[in-house]
């Protein structure tokens, strides 16, 4: 683990000095999206070809009767 470094700059200021790091944010994602070949690919595109459910209407005169400002 890198540490960071305190320094005194030439108006002898105090400065800190974070530690670089090796790996940019997001880095191990990109890494593991790499890893996901064709066939890996197209099996997770088809195995989710069926429509959304139907749901109920909500039979609601306005939005306090149906409870939606409740979710703000």
């Amino acid at each position: 683990m890198k540490k960071t470094e305190i320094f005194r700059n030439k108006n002898n200021n105090s400065g800190l000095q974070p530690p670089t790091l090796t790996k940019r944010l997001g880095d191990e994602l990109f890494e593991l999206f790499a890893n996901f070949d064709d066939d890996f690919i197209c099996a997770v595109e088809d195995r989710d070809n069926e429509p959304p459910q139907e749901r109920e209407k909500l039979d609601c005169i306005d939005d306090k009767s149906c409870g939606l400002n409740d979710l703000a």
